[in-house]
């Protein structure tokens, strides 16, 4: 190949890139503006209407707080992030748990207050061993979405302050 074909293809790939990213950001754009119409009249939404730049935040708009949860109940203990806004009703739950032999305390526990300050209220465990294989960590999710739906301070009435 020439070096005049080699220059002519470069910025072919470099024209064919930009235009992807430029059609990239445009679907972008239309999923962003379609999900916020169909979100504009849910009683669900909490919060502003999603936008490129919501999205590509650090924090969301809730402030939060973080309660620690004791061990004993199906896992090993975590962590509840939650906004602690408690205007806008309830929120959504994430249950994280961390990767086999990792902790969520170490690995995984940056995810709760960003997560959080979207408005859901997170719940990051860590398991009765680090060698927990999948269907133990499945358990362990599930028992900490009961802890969170159903002994949680919040579900038990001692609310704390600001806990929907």
């Amino acid at each position: 190949m020439r070096a005049c074909d080699t220059g002519r293809v470069a910025r072919a790939r470099r024209r064919f890139a930009a235009l992807a990213v430029a059609l990239g950001v445009l679907g972008m754009a239309a999923v962003t503006a379609s999900h916020a119409a169909a979100a504009a009249g849910s009683a669900d939404q909490r919060g502003p209407d999603p936008s490129v730049a919501g999205v590509a935040a650090t924090y969301g708009p809730f402030a939060t707080a973080q309660l620690t949860v004791p061990t004993g109940n199906g896992f090993n203990g975590g962590y509840i992030y939650y906004p602690t806004d408690t205007s806008l009703g309830t929120w959504g739950a994430v249950a994280i748990v961390p990767g086999y032999s990792a902790l969520f305390a170490n690995e995984e526990a940056w995810m709760g207050p960003r997560l959080a300050s979207f408005g859901f209220v997170v719940i990051g465990i860590e398991t009765t061993t680090r060698t927990d294989g999948a269907d133990a960590r499945a358990t362990e999710l599930l028992a900490a979405l009961d802890y969170l739906t159903q002994r949680s301070p919040s579900a038990t009435g001692s609310t704390p302050a600001g806990w929907p």
